[in-house]
């Protein structure tokens, strides 16, 4: 999918103030589930969201798929607008847009063959005129996730996890797509496999020229795979930035929270990192809490977190994180 304007600056996504709401209790409630998230991913490079389950990480990849509906917001992938009007940009979106999903147990079909798998979205596309160029194709995408060419004859249930994922990776890949949404495809592999899958990413996204959005929780994850980082709180994105800045510089206490319950991520910074300690559990987002949404589980919080919500601030060209903290810090001492 090419941008309409030719310009390769332009961010091949482009989210802007996305919110997604559903409706429970009979249309009584509103969940928001995400809350005015803005980002931009740019070709080639993998952007993470990072938040404890609840967040609305995977609803935002939801929402960029046009898998849930949303309320506000403006969504662009390559040129074209989000949500897709006509059949044609439907079309364009589906073959230039896939996901890879979290469960690869769940996410293939049990009845069907790896290859009919994976050449579905081939004939959904109109790719390979016939059914013996399909298997071709099927026989390299196999061979591009590292499974051999007759695992197209066998059932899912003849694989391991990690090999599910493969043929999950392959499918996603089928119809040569610039942009990838993983959501959390490495969380319920054995610790053994995720960095196999890790590498095979990392690889294909090289070779394929291939843009991702990974949804995960796991920091440690995370480190690996990341261009920047996006860290998400109760539908927000609190904090922002290269994977470096937000890693080695953590500015919001909840980013700081998260990187101090995960051991050894970097030891250069290991014996120096003021942990913030994370209690309880993240707020209903039918009823978020008033100002800004951290401030009941925020050791540092003060009077005015729970009244007034934080604005971004901005602590470089890549970096900005929304904490009244940081805004204090940048303010010249009076008197």
């Amino acid at each position: 999918m090419s941008d309409a304007t030719g310009d390769p600056q332009r961010p091949l996504v482009s989210v802007r103030d996305l919110k997604v709401q559903f409706a429970v209790a009979g249309g009584r409630q509103v969940v928001r589930a995400v809350d005015g998230v803005s980002f931009d991913i740019h070709r080639g490079e993998t952007l993470s969201l990072v938040g404890e389950s609840g967040s609305g990480k995977t609803t935002v990849g939801q929402a960029l798929l046009g898998v849930v509906p949303i309320a506000e917001g403006e969504m662009r992938i390559g040129d074209v607008s989000l949500p897709a009007r006509t059949a044609a940009d439907r079309r364009r979106l589906r073959r230039s847009a896939q996901m890879i999903f979290q469960d690869p147990y769940s996410s293939l079909n049990p009845r069907m063959r790896v290859g009919d798998i994976i050449a579905e979205p081939l004939r959904a596309n109109g790719i390979g005129a016939t059914r013996g160029e399909r298997q071709k194709r099927v026989a390299e995408l196999l061979g591009l996730v590292g499974l051999p060419a007759d695992a197209a004859d066998l059932l899912p249930h003849e694989f391991s996890g990690g090999q599910r994922q493969r043929i999950g990776i392959a499918r996603a890949i089928a119809t040569e797509p610039d942009f990838i949404i993983c959501d959390e495809p490495v969380s319920a592999l054995d610790v053994s496999i995720q960095a196999q899958i890790v590498n095979l990413l990392g690889g294909l996204q090289k070779r394929l020229h291939l843009t991702y959005l990974f949804i995960a929780h796991d920091l440690a994850v995370v480190r690996y795979v990341s261009s920047r980082i996006a860290v998400m709180y109760l539908g927000k994105i609190v904090e922002i930035g290269t994977r470096d800045e937000v890693i080695r510089n953590p500015s919001h206490p909840y980013t700081q929270a998260l990187l101090a319950a995960v051991p050894g991520i970097d030891p250069a910074r290991e014996a120096t990192r003021q942990g913030v300690m994370l209690g309880g559990e993240i707020p209903s987002p039918i009823n978020p809490p008033s100002g800004c949404a951290f401030h009941p589980r925020c050791p540092l919080a003060e009077a005015r977190c729970s009244r007034e919500v934080p604005r971004p601030h901005r602590l470089s060209a890549t970096h900005q994180a929304a904490c009244h903290l940081l805004a204090d810090a940048s303010e010249p001492s009076k008197g």
